[in-house]
């Protein structure tokens, strides 16, 4: 709690599916409960509205393919499924927020509207850092801006004693690298982001530049940073037509 912790990627490698994913692990775990009820969790998804978000949970939950389902062609049992997954999601506490280029004011006024109904915050999630509105003032640098809505994640994570997790863009060159993998000079616009970070992780799915690769359907976790331990990468399961990430070695 009052850390923050980004997770940074390329296009196509899951980004906003792994947060998701988080989601589900969070809330399904018995062991994250307080006083036998599910963690509140806070969704700022600015990049995707509330509807697409919730069918990309149902998917990976029920384990259902996500086209099949936005087109609603699924067999009985998949159906079935879906039915009990709506259930469950319905008796979680994750609230979703789609507001376009939301201010890191807006963004406190929202947490602090979810603290006072929920009685407190325990994980804030925010889709993407880049697309915030960090109200840039006149002859402020872009940079600049992103630096601000960076330091108020933290200030959110400090004040609200919750975790902030926050997706964020990488810079172009990583492309005209031959290793694709996440650094830390990729994490765009703004320093400040890997400045900031308690965790700073990078996600890399080999498959989506090398299509006959023998790491099929595997995506590397790699921290890049990690204040309170060691940096490492974890290889986990990414099963994209259903959203979902899994471990790798579950049995």
């Amino acid at each position: 709690r009052g850390t923050v912790v980004v997770i940074g990627a390329a296009p196509g490698m899951g980004k906003t599916g792994f947060a998701l994913s988080m989601t589900s692990h969070m809330s399904e775990s018995p062991d994250n409960r307080i006083n036998g009820r599910p963690p509140v969790i806070g969704w700022f998804s600015m990049e995707m509205p509330v509807k697409q978000q919730a069918q990309r949970l149902l998917a990976s939950m029920a384990c259902v393919n996500l086209k099949q389902l936005r087109a609603g062609i699924l067999k009985p049992e998949e159906w079935r499924r879906v039915q009990q997954a709506t259930d469950t999601l319905a008796g979680w506490r994750v609230h979703f927020d789609d507001r376009a280029a939301l201010s890191p004011r807006r963004m406190r006024e929202a947490v602090r509207k979810l603290a006072a109904d929920e009685g407190r915050v325990d994980v804030v999630f925010v889709d993407y850092i880049q697309l915030g509105d960090g109200e840039r003032q006149k002859g402020e640098t872009r940079e600049a801006e992103v630096a601000k809505i960076s330091r108020s994640l933290v200030q959110i994570a400090k004040d609200y004693n919750c975790v902030v997790v926050a997706i964020s863009q990488l810079n172009r060159d990583l492309e005209k690298r031959t290793n694709k993998r996440p650094m830390l000079a990729d994490f765009r616009d703004s320093g400040q982001i890997a400045q900031d970070a308690y965790l700073l992780i990078g996600l890399y799915c080999d498959q989506v530049y090398h299509p006959e690769t023998e790491k099929q359907n595997i995506c590397e976790v790699i921290f890049l940073k990690n204040r309170n331990g060691p940096l490492a990468t974890i290889e986990v399961v990414f099963l994209s037509q259903i959203m979902r990430f899994e471990d790798r070695y579950r049995q």
